[in-house]
């Protein structure tokens, strides 16, 4: 009886929502409303991710495929390098398209939860996928569970990085429309059908599907989820979830298993003439754990690899299984075999592999980067560059590299060239040392995307002219002491040389030949529950949901050679990307620091210009090269990306996919009276810097530089055209406006 009074309300909504029909129910939004309630009221007891703690061992299986095969191979030159492929051509069960299945893999994983603190980690206890050798897997930290999180009971579901709306949010009727269908019964149990869809002009990524809802205890039993008319996502043309829940001995509800299915290509439209790949996830869940102790670090990393995890054999993984391979999955391991043996599979692989790492890798050494094989600026003019390396195929320990570049208006030859030793990959533990003499552009945010780059020279308005010549000896030394936290030690000599546009020259109107620095820097990087790429030599972060913090004190030795200079520069940095659904994501960066000690221009903080028509995040658009110079500074850069939330909801607009974007940059600085170089000062005759500033160099003064921008994102599903505004230090000889373009893919 108790049990009945419980839903008893809502089965009363629902027959009065039923007149004067009984074939079907349609649920008006009262009664939807009211079982959203209920569902919300049972939510914290009914969330697998609402308990204490728990500890879950879980099985994930996933292949991907091409799709539209029979046009892939009925071309020539494909059926006569891989006539045994049409054998293997299968049928999806969550679209009824064929594909030809090309890669599977399998992983077996222990999550571990907890709430206070709130904490995932997963360590994948076994893996293998097809083709790959289990040394060189970088694929194996995102199998499991970590990256494939379908917990309808939160808001959004985050997956492929974008938020889609729960339909068992509590506001959801502000997102869908919902029709009970029906009342069933589940071993004994009474269930209700519930099925939703966006409503009309909702422009957040929404699903559309049904869903059984307990209605002893108001908790999801099962539910399908299918994206495939939702706005504004690209290169995913069908996105289905399937979910279902247990009821386990404490009489709560868990992950029972998870179905996913991603039919992924350029182009939305089903064309059969372009590359497109179906991709099937299935995890299922074991019994979970409650009580056990968790050895839970706040430290750990979303996801970790055991280190034998890659060299299980066939007798564990039929033991492991929940469920024998298919005929079509059993065929893929002894396929994939069959086409890397063949001379166009190595071809292809050797081609993708290039264009991701920008080396052509042949043999033992490796040639490249190919986008700074030919380059042009104001100064160089045009800029050969020949650069090699040696590849993982001659050491996994130990890379070599270097470069020669030449350009043929300043009749100058550069080179480089760098030892790195890797000790240890997971932890990430390596040695660098490395010298060169090259140009480098002061006041930017990273030497590399100015210097010698192609694309940066198309579009880089022919303005890169105040850069110096440099010689450089380095040495650093990375030890990662847990996921969350990662120290480096570097040592570094530099030594800049004059230039018409860089001089060097003192109050009294003397030249200096060269100034120098002697740095040692002790660098800080602080995460929490970050996601990394570990290849062989780098560790690449991905993403993390948090703050991460960088903090870095340098500190130059006077007096060890001609004309250097000594000082203390303590800086710090925050970078952000604060995910606000359902209206997009923010990106915040801060950096802070100050240097304390008198030194030339050169060594002071330039403040970040821009003189490109690239859009560059971490510098200022209207602020030209050389500007600006403090010894004490803080800087905001604040780019938020609505994904659409306005744009969507405009019908002649929606179907473009435009996304808005807003961007807000400040910067102060102070500049010391012993620091100031500002050529103005000559005639009062108090500069007391050791180097005068460069024509049009000065201290920004009590106001901050303050610039905003606006700008639409996801043009052709790939470009981006931001317009900028000066709203300080304004007066007619400045950049008051800038427009910059670049290029993003995003889903």
């Amino acid at each position: 009886m108790k049990k009945f009074l419980r839903y008893l309300p809502v089965m009363l909504l629902l027959f009065s929502a039923a007149l004067p029909g009984m074939s079907q129910v349609n649920a008006d939004d009262e009664a939807a409303r009211a079982l959203l309630k209920n569902i919300d009221a049972n939510r914290a007891r009914n969330n697998p991710d609402a308990r204490p703690q728990y500890t879950i061992r879980l099985y994930d299986r996933m292949h991907i495929g091409f799709s539209h095969p029979e046009v892939v191979l009925d071309r020539r030159f494909i059926r006569k390098r891989f006539p045994f492929a049409k054998d293997y051509v299968a049928t999806s069960a969550a679209n009824g398209a064929e594909y030809l299945p090309s890669l599977i893999s399998e992983a077996v994983a222990v999550r571990q939860h907890s709430s206070n603190p709130l904490k995932d980690s997963e360590e994948i206890v076994a893996n293998r996928v097809s083709g790959v050798n289990p040394d060189y897997n970088l694929l194996s930290q995102f199998t499991g569970s970590v990256y494939v999180r379908a917990n309808f009971y939160s808001d959004f579901i985050d997956a492929l990085g974008i938020n889609f709306v729960s339909p068992l949010i509590a506001d959801g009727l502000q997102y869908y429309s919902y029709q009970i269908v029906d009342t069933v019964y589940t071993a004994g149990r009474p269930e209700l059908l519930v099925r939703f869809a966006p409503r009309p002009l909702v422009s957040s990524p929404a699903f559309e599907g049904e869903m059984y809802i307990d209605l002893e205890d108001y908790a999801l039993r099962s539910i399908h989820a299918d994206m495939s008319n939702a706005v504004n996502v690209n290169h995913i043309r069908d996105f289905i979830l399937d979910s279902s829940f247990k009821r386990v001995e404490d009489s709560g509800w868990f992950f029972d298993e998870d179905k996913l299915f991603a039919d992924l290509s350029l182009s939305k439209n089903d064309s059969s003439k372009i590359v497109s790949f179906h991709v099937n996830r299935n995890i299922t869940y074991g019994d979970p754990d409650f009580v056990s102790p968790l050895g839970l670090k706040t430290t750990d990393a979303p996801a970790t690899v055991a280190p034998d995890a890659g060299h299980y054999d066939d007798r564990y993984w039929n033991s492991v299984r929940p469920e024998p391979l298919s005929e079509v999955e059993a065929g893929i391991y002894p396929m994939v075999d069959k086409v890397q043996g063949t001379n166009l599979y190595k071809t292809i692989y050797h081609l993708i592999y290039t264009l991701a790492n920008g080396y052509m890798d042949i043999g033992d050494v490796g040639f490249g980067p190919f986008y700074k094989w030919i380059s042009f600026n104001n100064t160089e003019g045009m800029r050969p560059q020949f650069g090699i390396r040696s590849s993982r195929d001659w050491s996994h320990e130990d890379r070599l590299s270097a470069y020669v570049a030449y350009g043929t208006k300043d009749k100058v030859l550069k080179a480089g060239t760098a030892w790195e030793h890797l000790f240890s990959t997971q932890p990430m533990r390596k040695f660098i040392i490395g010298a060169k003499y090259d140009r480098v552009q002061l006041g930017t945010p990273n030497d590399a995307l100015y210097s010698g780059n192609f694309f940066y020279s198309l579009l880089g308005a022919g303005t890169s002219d105040r850069s110096s010549l440099i010689t450089e000896y380095r040495a650093s030394y990375e030890h990662e002491f847990s996921p969350s936290y990662t120290a480096t030690a570097k040592i570094g000599m530099r030594r800049y040389f004059p230039s018409a546009s860089v001089p060097l020259i003192t109050p009294a109107g003397e030249p200096v030949k060269s100034v120098a620095t002697n740095e040692l820097h002790l660098i800080s990087r602080i995460s929490w529950s970050e996601t990394a790429s570990r290849g062989i030599y780098e560790k690449t972060y991905i993403r993390s949901d948090y703050p991460v913090f960088t903090i870095d004190l340098c500190g130059s030795v006077p007096g060890l050679r001609d004309f250097d200079y000594g000082y203390f520069r303590p800086e710090a940095s925050m970078n952000w990307k604060l995910y606000t659904p359902p209206l997009g994501v923010s990106e915040i960066y801060v950096n802070a620091g100050t240097l304390l000690g008198q030194v030339p221009y050169t060594f002071l903080h330039i403040h970040e210009g821009n003189n490109t028509y690239l859009i560059n995040k971490r510098a200022f658009s209207t602020m030209q090269y050389f500007e600006f110079a403090s010894d004490s500074w803080a800087t905001v850069f604040w780019n938020h990306s609505f994904g659409g939330a306005f744009f969507g909801k405009i019908p002649l607009i929606r179907k473009l996919g435009l996304r808005e974007e807003l961007t807000l940059r400040s910067t102060w600085g102070h500049l010391s009276d012993k620091n100031n170089g500002d050529i103005a000062l000559l005639q009062t005759g108090s500069v007391q810097a050791p180097l005068l500033f460069p024509e049009g160099m000065r201290a920004l003064g009590k106001t901050p530089f303050v610039e905003v921008g606006a700008g639409i994102s996801n043009i052709f599903r790939v470009l981006r055209v931001d317009c900028f505004w000066r709203l300080t230090h304004r007066d007619e000889n400045t950049k008051n406006f800038a427009v910059n373009i670049g290029a993003e893919l995003k889903f």
